[in-house]
């Protein structure tokens, strides 16, 4: 089981936690389940960049839920 954080950096440089996912297991359906669910609950806003552990399942979900962002 993993834990998924959601971050931002605030004007002044700090972090927030937004939000925070345990997922069974890291596969591309259950990361693109995980990205389709936070998009939903942002209003349909997107991410400006994504920072990763460059998990291979991860970073084709976000291919294909967050086309337009940078990922690092």
């Amino acid at each position: 089981m993993s834990f998924a954080l959601f971050v931002e950096i605030n004007q002044h440089g700090h972090s927030i936690l937004l939000g925070c996912d345990l997922i069974s297991s890291e596969d591309t359906e259950k990361f693109i389940w995980l990205f389709d669910t936070w998009l939903t609950y942002m209003n349909n806003k997107p991410p400006n960049t994504t920072i990763t552990d460059q998990d291979r399942a991860m970073q084709n979900a976000i291919q294909i839920i967050f086309p337009n962002i940078s990922h690092t």
